[in-house]
């Protein structure tokens, strides 16, 4: 009697397959689906969006001692670090500095200024912890008038109080690449600027480009890649370069 009460239910199953699909457990709130389950290490967050170049991903400002890039950026609730990817041209004697939604000025984490035009430099800006949500205005400001390109890129689960190693801190000058430590946990942002022209191709995640000004520039990041990572600009015109970059870490 029990073979055939199984053999009947095997049949019925058969005849109504959705049935079968009722009875696999619905996965709770904690389950992950694809990519994996993360590991621990520093995941990507967002990229400018609000911007008045490159679809969004870039602020520009002429030539001026104040960029105020309004309503530019809105960055995840998770998110526990902020780079602000800058390009610049104009002669600078002190340093620039950026605020992000109202709060203090910082000065850069690197800078480099391209070896054959010192009106070119590429700069990153690190603020841990920041104001989530958006969007929000970043403002840059120099002691003397220059043109801007601001973008940024946000990351979650990095280190809270300082969630960049500054001694992995990169700055390259008259070269298309640069090795960007990094770790398997951690993240890199890099930053090209040149003199007159941007980028046509990437070999990690683009940010943003932008040629519009007197310089090119132009933003990448990567996730992961142990020791370094190589960020790459594809660009046949300028005849000098700046590339900088940061490391972004996990806790």
């Amino acid at each position: 009697m029990k073979l055939l009460l199984a053999l009947g239910a095997i049949l019925l199953q058969l005849a109504h397959p959705e049935r079968i699909a009722q009875t696999w457990p619905v996965p709770g709130p904690g389950f992950k689906t694809g990519g994996g389950g993360g590991g621990g290490g520093v995941a990507f967050d967002a990229i400018m969006g609000g911007g008045n170049a490159d679809s969004g991903h870039v602020y520009e400002c002429d030539a001026t001692t104040t960029c105020t890039a309004a309503n530019a950026m809105t960055i995840g609730g998770s998110a526990t670090c902020l780079v602000v990817t800058v390009v610049t041209y104009g002669i600078v004697t002190g340093a620039r500095t950026m605020s992000w939604h109202g709060g203090s000025n910082i000065t850069a984490a690197v800078t480099q200024v391209t070896p054959g035009n010192i009106n070119v430099a590429s700069m990153a800006f690190v603020f841990s912890s920041p104001d989530t949500g958006g969007p929000y205005t970043l403002v840059g400001t120099a002691d003397n008038s220059n043109q801007w390109y601001i973008s940024a890129v946000s990351f979650s689960a990095t280190n809270t109080s300082t969630c960049y190693n500054a001694a992995n801190n990169g700055a390259v000058g008259d070269v298309k690449s640069i090795d960007a430590p990094s770790s398997s946990t951690g993240a890199t942002v890099s930053v090209y600027a040149g003199d007159g022209y941007g980028p046509t191709a990437w070999n990690q995640q683009r940010i943003f480009m932008d040629d519009n000004k007197s310089a090119g520039g132009s933003a990448q990041y990567a996730i992961g890649g142990s020791p370094t990572v190589t960020h790459t600009y594809t660009e046949t015109h300028n005849s000098t370069h700046a590339i900088v970059s940061v490391n972004v870490v996990a806790p």
